[in-house]
């Protein structure tokens, strides 16, 4: 049998181990929402928060960090370059307590401000939506920016989707006020995703009209019953904006 003295020892030790913070533990920090407008790095307000830090770190491991009371920051950087960004929320004390995911920023041909010219058919069709940025062991993908600078005709053309659902366009593509004559879409991405745009994900269309467009499937197109996901535009758009488009077929 225990003394009593000894239980109470137990359960004063027991109480301290439950009530009392583990030396050296650390609060877990919780997620900062961030995100890329255009070429402003805006994130949403978080709350106990009384600055923020943005850290810029560049493919060569260099960089800095700022500390800003505003939810947004434009980058002063003009030189093309790839860089890496994560936000922190502080508290009075400056102890960081939500951090963002990493965003890459891509500064040169294919961003907001140096968007990649489409031209033609074949520039059309070799879109990608997307780069891949290398910082030291980590890679990110960072969408790509596309404006056109000429009307297209794609008729009699043999045209794949941009994007599908494993690997959607989330760039930004800038119809610039022209069209897109004769898209006959005749087979669908290997995910059913068929449009001109077969999936998109974070991205922007705007600007765009497609005149005589088309579907047309029949039993060589590989479509099978209840996966299709079809427009002419657009076939599938998860958190996406298409604005100012304009479609006839």
């Amino acid at each position: 049998m225990l003394k009593r003295s000894t239980v109470f020892i137990l359960m004063i030790a027991i109480l301290s181990f439950l009530l009392l913070p583990a030396c050296g533990k650390r609060d877990k920090e919780g997620m900062l929402s961030a995100r890329f407008d255009g070429s402003t790095l805006v994130w949403n307000s978080y709350d106990g928060a009384a600055t923020s830090s943005v850290k810029c770190t560049l493919t060569d491991g260099t960089g800095d960090s700022i500390k800003t009371k505003d939810t947004s920051y434009a980058p002063p950087s003009e030189t093309p370059g790839n860089y890496l960004y994560v936000v922190s929320a502080l508290d009075a004390s400056g102890k960081v307590i939500a951090r963002s995911e990493s965003l890459a920023y891509h500064l040169g041909k294919g961003s907001p401000a140096d968007p990649i010219d489409i031209a033609s058919a074949e520039d059309l069709l070799a879109i990608t939506g997307s780069t891949t940025l290398t910082f030291g062991k980590v890679k990110i993908t960072a969408p790509l920016s596309y404006r056109l600078t000429a009307d297209i005709d794609l008729t009699d053309k043999e045209i794949t989707p941009i994007g599908n659902t494993n690997a959607p366009f989330q760039g930004v593509f800038d119809g610039n006020g022209h069209t897109i004559t004769g898209l006959s879409l005749k087979k669908s991405n290997t995910d059913g995703a068929v449009a001109l745009f077969g999936a998109i994900k974070n991205a922007t269309v705007k600007n765009l009209t497609l005149k005589n467009a088309s579907l047309l499937f029949d039993k060589d197109s590989g479509v099978k019953g209840g996966a299709l996901r079809f427009g002419l535009l657009v076939g599938s758009a998860v958190s996406s904006q298409v604005d100012n488009c304009h479609v006839t077929g």
